[in-house]
């Protein structure tokens, strides 16, 4: 998933979510609440699913070669 996708994603997320929140709650500590979570679960998914580079084990064991 590339970043750019991801925070394509993630705003589109934002949309309903403070919808709902501002319609049906009808509060902004709902909203803001919800944002971070959506944010959290956003930057989790780019940290595991994210490119990264070479493990410490590959390094090792391309220099042990």
């Amino acid at each position: 998933m590339t970043p750019r996708t991801l925070v394509a994603i993630t705003i589109g997320a934002l949309a309903p979510v403070w919808a709902y929140a501002m319609l049906v709650h009808g509060g902004a500590y709902v909203a803001l609440a919800s944002s971070v979570c959506v944010l959290l679960v956003a930057w989790t998914l780019y940290t595991v699913f994210g490119p990264h580079d070479e493990s410490a084990t590959e390094r090792a064991d391309a220099g042990a070669r």
